[in-house]
């Protein structure tokens, strides 16, 4: 509830003259300008400037209002070490990712971000390129400067990382993965519903020869994930799907162009390529284009993530859109809601689905018996 703030200034403290504030600006070599020179200058008493400052509604709108003009005009900064000692937290968050080069990373982060500074948290931002040592180090450095919770992306790594988040009762969420068995909390999207769908999709159209280009599974527990279901999905609907038509390639719109080459090349290949995320789908469309198949008369290409590009390719690109601004918000407001000590569910499920543009159709004999037909 918010509290009336109408009179409640201490009559001793008489308002500071200009030359004193501006002695008291924050400049190197000059004294800081503290809560109590705010609280004298706005009229309001240090109790309130402070509730203003670290827990907004719980003052009047026309507090709140006075207290931002006010340390706007004096060019007050909270001393934020002294804050956190005193508060016991830092009002900071962690984000450990692995990688800002991928667009989807960087809507999470937009999202998560944005949520966060509603709730008057700050982000501290880290990538791993995907290494379990470096995302260890990272946690670490950020336990060293005393985040309030940490989000992380996926459920594979060091399990020493989960017994020091645990140890120090730092709240955490795994993102990118849906996991309600997991003892870890988890927000996302299942897998079985993102490729599996697009394996039905390809079967529907009369596709018996599955390919699939995938990042590397042994560092990447949503990749590894993803060819899994693959795997069961091209199984139960009796498809092809021959371990030599199945490749790892970086996450690189160039080396998924090479390495494309090497299924595309075949007399057998595949009819349909599958791929883990929507580069690799770009390289493979690039490296059909280059052999002079024809997408999707010949080949068809499924992605995964809806990166931006993807609806500007030529043909445009068939894949999976995902929750990329729902993670970075649903993160957030996990995080907000145990750092506060509050329980909330522990695995939150979002929703995925399909893109169809222009990169899927029948395969060739398929159309070859349509056009017979008519």
């Amino acid at each position: 509830m918010a509290v009336d703030e109408g009179g409640d200034a201490d009559p001793k403290m008489a308002p500071p003259t200009p030359s004193r504030l501006r002695r008291r600006r924050n400049v190197p070599g000059v004294e800081r300008v503290t809560l109590l020179d705010v609280a004298r200058e706005s009229g309001l008493s240090t109790a309130t400037v402070s509730r203003a400052l670290n827990e907004p509604k719980s003052v009047t709108d026309k507090a709140r209002v006075k207290v931002t003009e006010t340390i706007t005009r004096l060019g007050y900064v909270p001393h934020g070490v002294a804050r956190a000692l005193a508060l016991q937290h830092t009002r900071t968050v962690g984000a450990i990712i692995p990688t800002i080069e991928n667009s989807f990373f960087a809507k999470v982060i937009t999202a998560f971000q944005k949520r966060l500074t509603e709730q008057n948290y700050s982000l501290l931002l880290a990538t791993t390129e995907y290494d379990f040592a470096a995302e260890f180090e990272r946690v670490h450095t950020f336990i060293g400067k005393s985040v309030d919770g940490i989000m992380l992306i996926g459920e594979q790594r060091d399990p020493a990382i989960y017994d020091l988040l645990n140890q120090r009762k730092i709240p955490f969420i795994n993102t990118f993965v849906y996991n309600a068995a997991s003892p870890h909390p988890s927000c996302g999207f299942d897998h079985a519903q993102t490729i599996g769908p697009s394996v039905e999709y390809l079967a529907g159209l009369g596709h018996t020869e599955l390919g699939m280009i995938i990042g590397d599974i042994s560092i990447n527990d949503r990749a590894a994930s993803r060819l899994k279901v693959a795997r069961l999905t091209a199984k139960r609907l009796k498809m092809s799907f021959r371990e030599e038509n199945i490749v790892i390639s970086g996450y690189s719109v160039s080396e998924a162009r090479s390495i494309a080459k090497q299924i595309l090349r075949r007399d057998n290949r595949p009819t349909a390529i599958v791929c883990g995320n929507d580069l690799l789908a770009m390289g493979t469309l690039f490296a059909a284009q280059d052999l002079g198949l024809d997408v999707p008369g010949e080949l068809s290409i499924f992605g995964h993530g809806n990166f931006d590009f993807a609806s500007e390719l030529s043909p445009p690109l068939s894949t999976v859109r995902l929750p990329e601004y729902e993670i970075g918000q649903t993160a957030a407001d996990y995080l907000v809601a145990r750092m506060a000590g509050n329980v909330v569910p522990d695995h939150i499920r979002l929703a995925s689905h399909l893109e169809i543009r222009g990169t899927t159709a029948p395969p060739p004999d398929q159309i070859r018996h349509l056009w017979s037909e008519d």
